[in-house]
């Protein structure tokens, strides 16, 4: 059932942690009543997902479970925790270190200027441009540039539900809200 709420707030940039209970780590792969492919299942809708089998793993799977969710993209982190890793003590004291970069996980903060040349392209050729504003917007705080470029290229501008607050519903190019329950189909 979290399957589709994880895939959710992967499509809306929504940062969360997902908590999933598993088997014993001595009956993983055995068809054991209730084991589930949590990985298998979640790889495609999340950012990143782990199986944590030992309970000393844990400070140092959510500090980087945190971290991944919130930078870059924000979107969804799965753990799943076999049952031992829950029950069992850690052998050694918790300590709670803020994970602030990882070897392998690099987002990309800064556009290639490829892409952006590119992008461009696209609009200057386009015979009916049109804008649609969602979260992302929101979460990198672009209202300003949003408006700015609308206005500057004169591109009607439509919001996804995530999005209604990225352009002001007052202003002549905003042409409404799009989806199922929106007020705008093109």
């Amino acid at each position: 059932n979290l399957v589709t709420g994880i895939a959710d707030a992967m499509i809306d940039s929504t940062p969360m942690i997902c908590l999933v209970g598993q088997v014993k780590d001595t009956l993983l792969g055995t068809d054991a009543f209730q084991e589930t492919d949590v990985i298998g299942m979640t790889t495609p809708v999340c950012k990143w997902n782990y199986q944590i089998v030992n309970p000393d793993e844990i400070p140092e799977i959510m500090a980087k479970a945190f971290y991944i969710a919130r930078s870059g993209r924000p979107g969804p982190v799965v753990l799943d925790i076999t049952k031992n890793a829950q029950f069992d003590r850690l052998s050694r004291p918790f300590a709670n270190k803020k994970c602030t970069s990882m070897v392998s996980y690099h987002p990309r903060l800064i556009p290639k200027q490829e892409s952006i040349t590119e992008a461009a392209k696209l609009i200057n050729e386009a015979q009916r441009p049109f804008l649609l504003a969602g979260h992302g917007v929101l979460i990198s705080k672009a209202e300003e540039e949003l408006r700015l470029f609308a206005e500057k290229t004169g591109i009607p501008v439509a919001s996804t539900l995530l999005g209604l607050s990225a352009f002001p519903t007052d202003h002549p190019l905003y042409a409404g809200m799009l989806g199922m329950h929106g007020n705008y189909a093109p």
